[in-house]
């Protein structure tokens, strides 16, 4: 359920920016007037503090991924260390022909370098560097989430699979949104308003799941593979993996945030109110 903590601490009241997990045990809120706090589940402790404008912009663009990643002005990948109330920047151990950079991404397990055309795939914990068939013009050329890639000019995805074989599906459209199954084999993507899986146990063929009447604002797994949750239009919904039974769980709501346990979700509204709740689902009912 629901960290006890996290529901009885009354969050600092503000227009939220953005709302991470920064790793299983941190959790990350910065507001609109610069304002930001650290929520430390493991020490139920949570730390307020003020951010410059140059820090707030920092974190804007940031990358969260068991870590604050940030591309800096010297075009090395730093991360962001907030330690004994201040910032502080540590480069990220690299090969030293990966030090400059023009581009990053991050996921749990890996970081994608860009140099110049060139792609790269460096492991974060075993540090095997693997060149990828993708040329990158500029940072907007391609999206990356964990062992998925898209080529923003092809429509196509690029798919390594857990024996890092690579495979490729073309897409009706440019992908918003992409999330994995807990497991990490199957995915759930949106193109516009309209939601596909691919289970690879299957088929490499996208499946249509369901279709929103707005393009999709953010998709996230819940309940482990049986739900999904679905932002579209300030309005948040909950559907079983195959897109049927679709609930509507708030129709005020800004953004989402689903923690790594797949149950606890941080939703913050239009009235810039933040609450943390699991969904209960009984009998096809759903409550708070």
């Amino acid at each position: 359920g629901t960290d006890p903590f996290l529901r009885l601490y009354n969050l600092f009241s503000d227009v939220v920016a953005r709302a991470e997990w920064i790793s299983d045990d941190l959790f990350f809120v910065l507001f609109e007037d610069g304002t930001f706090q650290q929520f430390n589940l493991a020490e139920h402790a949570v730390v307020t503090a003020s951010v410059s404008r140059d820090l707030f912009d920092l974190l804007q663009k940031a990358s969260f991924n068991d870590g604050i990643f940030v591309h800096a002005e010297d075009g090395v990948l730093k991360e962001m260390v907030f330690v004994d109330g201040a910032w502080d920047f540590q480069a990220v151990p690299l090969p030293s022909w990966a030090q400059t950079i023009d581009g990053f991404s991050v996921t749990p397990f890996f970081f994608y370098i860009q140099k110049g055309a060139a792609l790269w795939q460096i492991g974060r914990t075993d540090e095997t560097i693997t060149l990828l068939p993708v040329v990158a013009t500029d940072d907007s050329s391609w999206q990356v989430w964990d062992r998925v890639l898209f080529n923003t000019a092809e429509n196509r995805l690029v798919w390594f699979d857990q024996n890092q074989e690579v495979h490729f599906v073309t897409t009706s459209g440019r992908v918003d949104h992409l999330v994995f199954t807990p497991e990490g084999t199957s995915f759930l993507f949106s193109v516009a308003g309209d939601v596909f899986l691919v289970d690879p146990t299957v088929s490499l063929t996208p499946v249509f799941v369901t279709r929103f009447s707005h393009v999709i604002d953010d998709l996230a797994w819940y309940d482990d593979p049986f739900h999904f949750l679905v932002l579209e239009d300030d309005t948040l919904t909950l559907c079983e993996q195959d897109g049927g039974n679709c609930t509507i769980v708030d129709q005020n709501v800004q953004n989402f945030v689903v923690a790594p346990d797949y149950y606890t979700v941080f939703v913050y509204t239009a009235k810039s109110v933040i609450q943390a709740f699991t969904l209960t689902l009984e009998k096809g009912f759903l409550s708070f």
